[in-house]
């Protein structure tokens, strides 16, 4: 996808149009917007351009073998700054990422109906999608609102003129060069998981994905559910800390239930990397099995932390460390780990 994309904003033959997004009494509508002026159209192209380059291309890392690494969203993987594909189930997304996409699925037969700057209050107005094309390939870039996105007119509104200042009869929007998600070539993706997660419902994915992971998690033969009074329950102590919401989330799609982990590796980490075992109990139930210990928050942090598989040995020094958002291979331990 990199190189399709550099080689797009590379053709001067490129052109636009925008589409207004609105929320019309709660019901969220799009409406394209007419560009007449000859040069307004160029000038916004020539704006999402250098944005396609920053925003995106230089976002997107190329492995060994030359293919960008992009991960999904529902990977939980955000600590650096990428380019996510939208995995997100159909029923998981928001009504204004769902209308986005209807966006994109337009044709050259579709007449969308025309925004009038007299019908609409530019207070109601969500965001914008700007769709470029180069007559094959299509791109569609959605920015959101941002606060500085309308300067309403006032009496103490001027627009220097000459030397002199004059009133400003009109409201004005502003576009800046931020993309947040965009379409292209039929596939969506994001670039603001912080704006995705607090406006966009990637917190409600995120809280799905915890209630499908919890029955999992407590399940493992490491986990003692008989002394739980709730143990659907477990972590929901832990909601406001969306870092360990989406960190928890992980562990769904990372592998590692997949593993026979059982107390004697807890007690190996334990014991070698102490960032994490301090705060991981190992007890013992009334039959002599031998159990972690979920009882506060900071354990519940080190054995979620532990099931991500932040324990890391150096290859070189054989060091060990606590790696953020490593992500660990989909692959079994060797049999004489697991059942050691």
């Amino acid at each position: 996808m990199k190189n399709e994309l550099e080689a797009f904003v590379q053709n001067n033959g490129l052109t636009g149009e925008m589409f207004f997004i609105i929320n019309d009494n709660d019901n969220y509508i799009y409406r394209r917007v007419i560009l007449h002026d000859e040069n307004t159209e160029p000038l916004i192209t020539e704006n999402f351009k250098k944005s396609i380059t920053d925003e995106i291309i230089k976002r997107i890392s190329i492995n060994d073998n030359g293919d960008a690494i992009i991960d999904n969203i529902t990977d939980m993987n955000y600590e650096h700054k990428g380019v996510y594909y939208f995995d997100i189930a159909s029923e998981d997304k928001s009504t204004i990422i769902k209308i986005i996409e209807e966006i994109s699925s337009l044709t050259v037969a579709d007449n969308p109906i025309d925004f009038k700057f007299n019908d609409v209050n530019l207070d109601n107005i969500i965001g914008l999608v700007y769709h470029m094309s180069d007559g094959d390939k299509n791109i569609f870039l959605y920015q959101h609102r941002y606060p500085n996105f309308l300067h309403k007119k006032s009496r103490l509104s001027f627009l220097g003129e000459g030397d002199v200042l004059v009133p400003i009869p009109y409201d004005m929007i502003n576009i800046s060069k931020v993309i947040d998600f965009f379409v292209f070539d039929g596939i969506s993706y994001a670039i603001n998981i912080k704006l995705l997660e607090e406006r966009y419902g990637l917190t409600q994915v995120i809280d799905n994905m915890v209630s499908e992971v919890t029955p999992k998690i407590i399940e493992m033969e490491i986990v003692n559910k008989s002394v739980l009074a709730e143990p659907e329950k477990i972590f929901d102590d832990m909601k406001d800390d969306r870092g360990f919401m989406r960190k928890l989330a992980r562990v769904l799609k990372n592998g590692i239930l997949e593993l026979n982990i059982d107390v004697n590796i807890v007690n190996e980490i334990k014991t070698s990397f102490p960032t994490i075992g301090r705060n991981i109990d190992i007890i013992n139930d009334d039959n002599g099995m031998q159990y972690i210990k979920l009882t506060s928050k900071a354990r519940k942090k080190a054995f979620i932390r532990l099931l991500n598989d932040e324990a890391v040995r150096s290859v070189l020094t054989q060091k060990p460390s606590i790696a953020q958002n490593h992500k660990p291979e989909k692959i079994s331990l060797p049999h004489d780990v697991i059942n050691s």
